[in-house]
């Protein structure tokens, strides 16, 4: 428990403190330790203590609240890549929720293409509309040609008329006539 740079003040303040967090409620002799912790029969005690201490399993006596940094054998597994159950249920529990997150982008992605598919289809009908309606008006145009009166037209007149017929069966039914 001693720690290098504190006093024995401290170190006193300290050893109450946890006293107090362990038992829930504050170490009320500290007048008997501080007459009986030079005595020869207490100090026997502690040294036969601490030589029990380090024969026996070692005993962590740190506060919960502090946090020990990581040792030598624990870090070379670590790299090793040997890692402690915990840490792989959190990877997986990462790797869950990244799965989820893509494929909830997948999903409103799909739903994108399907609108721009939909609204592809639209102009494509539109499209295939208009031009089936250029087509009709066109027809009816030929039409009228095919059924005008062509006895009133000068010779000139006659020749445009036979050739505007001629590109429109051309275009219309692909005739080269």
């Amino acid at each position: 428990m001693n720690k290098s740079g504190y006093s024995d003040d401290q170190l006193m303040d300290e050893a109450q403190a946890r006293y107090q967090h362990k038992n829930k409620k504050p170490f009320s002799l500290v007048h008997w330790w501080r007459k009986l912790k030079n005595e020869p029969k207490w100090c026997a005690s502690v040294a036969q203590s601490e030589k029990e201490k380090s024969k026996s399993t070692h005993v962590d006596i740190t506060d919960d609240s502090e946090e020990r940094p990581i040792g030598k054998a624990a870090a070379k597994t670590e790299r090793k890549g040997k890692r402690k159950a915990e840490q792989v249920m959190d990877g997986i529990v990462l790797l869950g929720d990244n799965i989820n997150k893509i494929v909830e982008v997948t999903e409103e992605r799909k739903k994108e293409r399907e609108k721009v598919t939909e609204a592809q289809l639209e102009i494509s009908r539109l499209n295939l509309q208009a031009q089936t309606q250029k087509e009709a008006k066109l027809i009816e145009a030929y039409n009228n040609l095919l059924v005008r009166d062509t006895s009133h037209m000068s010779e000139e007149a006659k020749t445009s008329h036979e050739k505007t017929l001629q590109k429109m069966e051309k275009k219309l039914f692909g005739t080269d006539d």
